[in-house]
């Protein structure tokens, strides 16, 4: 558990993570020891939620801040997201349909729903 915590914050991708919000909407941004996750939840209950596919987690190098994450699906359902991450907020380009979800814009971080932030 220790090595796994280790690999978590030595991973680029690390200052990356965290919680960030769109009025009543959310993308989680989760660093793990070999790469990013992301989830989403919104607050339309029509929309499906949505998660990075568990077999190709995103690596990160040093420095980087523009980030492409394929969603889990297949066919007309499938996405990918864009996002271009700057100190506390995401801007994310959306290309597909994302089960009719509404993900691009401006996504602000919210630390206060994030109990692994960083406070600086």
């Amino acid at each position: 558990i220790h090595a796994d915590r280790i690999a978590v914050l030595r991973n680029p991708g690390f200052r990356l993570s965290g919680i960030y919000t769109r009025g009543q909407d959310f993308l989680s941004v989760k660093a793990t020891p070999t790469g990013l996750e992301l989830t989403y939840q919104l607050a339309d209950a029509n929309t499906s939620q949505g998660f990075t596919d568990d077999g190709a987690k995103v690596k990160v190098v040093p420095g980087q801040t523009i980030v492409a994450f394929p969603l889990a699906g297949t066919g007309p359902d499938a996405c990918r997201l864009d996002a271009s991450f700057s100190v506390d907020e995401v801007t994310v380009t959306q290309k597909g349909p994302c089960g009719g979800a509404k993900l691009g814009g401006w996504w602000k971080r919210d630390q206060t729903r994030d109990p692994e932030a960083e406070l600086f």
